[in-house]
């Protein structure tokens, strides 16, 4: 299923719905979107991690055509490949070129997981009364 058809469901979903007043609302009417069959996984604090960048940064710059993200068409990952293969056309015979940019010392040692994110970081508590006095007036009294 394409992304657009996806997103229609959900659209579909929501119309059905009426009106959303909270996440819980929005989560039920993406699970109710194409018959059912779709899995929600709500994000939570504890599955963010402190990713650190191991980007080697003489590497980049050291190639001659360096890759620009907006010229990249393709991408691909392999298991146990410490780079990545990229095309910069959509033409299916042309070669992957090898995408090298992890540092040195990255390379030699295992990946390891990285510490999970500890604090939330949520909106300003100013920003959050102001959207809850704007809001919660819109929202029947049961719902409030």
């Amino acid at each position: 299923m394409s992304a657009d058809s996806f997103h229609h469901q959900i659209e579909l979903s929501m119309k059905h719905m009426g009106k959303i007043y909270d996440f819980c609302d929005y989560e039920k009417s993406i699970k109710n979107s194409n018959k059912g069959h779709v899995d929600v996984k709500v994000l939570d604090g504890k599955d963010f991690y402190d990713w650190k960048s191991e980007c080697s940064l003489y590497k980049l710059n050291k190639q001659i055509n360096r890759p620009m993200l907006n010229s990249i068409v393709h991408i691909r990952a392999e298991r146990g490949l410490k780079y990545l293969l990229y095309k910069c056309t959509y033409d299916e015979y042309t070669p992957y070129q090898m995408l090298d940019f992890l540092k040195l010392s990255f390379i030699k040692k295992d990946i390891e997981k990285p510490q999970q994110k500890n604090e939330l970081r949520g909106i300003h508590p100013e920003k959050k009364q102001s959207i809850i006095k704007t809001l919660v007036p819109l929202m029947p009294k049961s719902r409030q």
